[in-house]
């Protein structure tokens, strides 16, 4: 009987130097490994690395990122750590990145609207309606069209700057 209620961010990494290889989710750990190691997928640059661990007698090592994470935010997160990855200079074999995008992205501090509100802990409804208004400004996920991107750090400097006002 499954017991965790959410979704896993993981990593695959590679045995012999330790670089994280490619990040997945998943609700099932030790099947998604085992699909990893013995089946063929549509992303030939992984297989061709799972293959040549094989051929050396080794096999990838998943790595747990996160855990119980709600399927509204496991795209985000998984997406965040190909990110974190990326900027770290790990060759990931995940086929649905853009690593030029995605460190221009990491480095400005772009991120998604449910991403800033938790980061912030404010309503996604409040920071999409900034948006919506022009008060921040706002830019489509190079990813995923259906994500909307804002700036982190002028949604915490316009909320400080209310606090501020406030507290005068």
């Amino acid at each position: 009987m499954r017991t965790h209620a959410g979704y896993y961010v993981y990593a695959l990494v590679d045995p012999r130097d330790d670089v994280t290889r490619y990040v997945g989710i998943t609700v099932d750990p030790p099947t998604r490994l085992r699909d990893h190691i013995g089946g063929v997928s549509a992303n030939d640059a992984k297989d061709r690395w799972v293959a040549e661990l094989k051929r050396l007698g080794l096999k990838p090592v998943m790595r747990i990122l996160e855990e119980d994470v709600s399927s509204e935010l496991v795209a985000e997160r998984e997406r965040y750590w190909m990110w974190t990855f990326l900027d770290a200079g790990h060759p990931l074999t995940n086929i649905h990145i853009h690593p030029h995008q995605s460190f221009e992205i990491r480095r400005t501090g772009w991120v998604s609207i449910k991403e800033a509100a938790r980061q912030l802990k404010i309503s996604p409804n409040k920071i999409a309606n900034l948006a919506n208004r022009g008060r921040i400004r706002s830019r489509e996920d190079p990813l995923d069209e259906r994500v909307r991107l804002v700036e982190l750090n002028e949604i915490r400097a316009l909320f400080a700057s209310r606090k501020r006002s406030s507290n005068e």
